[in-house]
């Protein structure tokens, strides 16, 4: 059901696979997973405005709230707009590690936080897989 009489519900599609198939997939998923880290260094080489339509496109599916997708998506192609966004960022992530989230046990206490916070919990009438 949808709160607009507009919108038309369209079932979730359920993608059929054998077990083992599953489990190859879940391995390389996560070894492609592990190899992620965040990058400070960017190219300056241009990239084909489609790829970056197709990310965008990508990141608006995600799953939220209501399927509300409450969030703006905004491409920036000025260097010095990227050069100060990138300062700032960096200003609020400093900030961040050195008071709120420092206070959670140093540089790797956050990792024992944050699993407090995502571990889900068996509430009265809910199945022990809610919240997975």
């Amino acid at each position: 059901m949808t709160c607009n009489p507009r919108h038309r519900v369209l079932p979730a599609p359920r993608l059929q696979v054998p077990p083992e198939q599953a489990l190859a997939r879940s391995r390389a998923f996560l070894a492609t997973m592990r190899t992620r880290r965040t990058i400070r260094d960017f190219s300056d080489r241009p990239v084909p405005f489609e790829l970056i339509r197709n990310a965008v496109a990508t990141a608006a599916t995600a799953p939220s709230g209501a399927n509300l997708q409450p969030w703006r998506f905004v491409v920036v192609s000025d260097p010095e707009r990227k050069r100060r966004l990138r300062v700032g960022a960096e200003r609020e992530e400093l900030a961040f590690y050195s008071s709120r989230g420092g206070r959670h046990g140093g540089s790797r206490g956050w990792r024992s936080w944050a699993l407090r916070i995502w571990r889900p919990t068996c509430r009265r009438g809910m199945s022990s897989r809610a919240g997975r």
